[in-house]
């Protein structure tokens, strides 16, 4: 299913999470050594704790690894960076010429139910 283009003069409809991490895979990216999550924070503007929570999240989900107290680009961020990359994700049995699935709605997977990540509103940075 093709997405709706945004109407003319609309501002585009854009999710900031996904932005904040973006912009983190995009500062690990530039440090080929790795960077701890202080230092990715700081130079993407995020408060500590929101940078937590999303390398965690990115690195979970394969595209970045923690090695030695840094973060450092993953196989599924590799993957994207390749020519011809397919999702490969675990379960995945889709094809190059195949669209992806679409995403289970929250309340599916069982995210609903969740509640607040570890830690969340404790005041603890790490």
């Amino acid at each position: 299913m093709a997405m709706a283009p945004d109407p003319p003069g609309a501002a585009p409809t854009l999710i900031g999470s996904v932005q904040r991490a973006l912009r983190l895979l995009e500062a690990v990216g530039a440090h080929h050594g790795g960077a701890p999550a202080k230092q990715l924070a700081r130079e993407t503007g995020l408060p500590l704790a929101t940078a937590y929570h999303l390398l965690r999240t990115l690195v979970h989900e394969g595209y970045l690894r923690r090695q030695q107290g840094v973060f450092v680009l993953g196989e599924a961020a590799r993957r994207l960076a390749a020519d011809g990359a397919v999702q490969n994700r675990p379960g995945s049995d889709r094809t190059p010429d195949q669209p992806p699935r679409p995403l289970p709605s929250p309340a599916a997977d069982g995210a609903a139910r969740l509640g607040p990540p570890s830690g969340h509103g404790t005041g603890r940075t790490g």
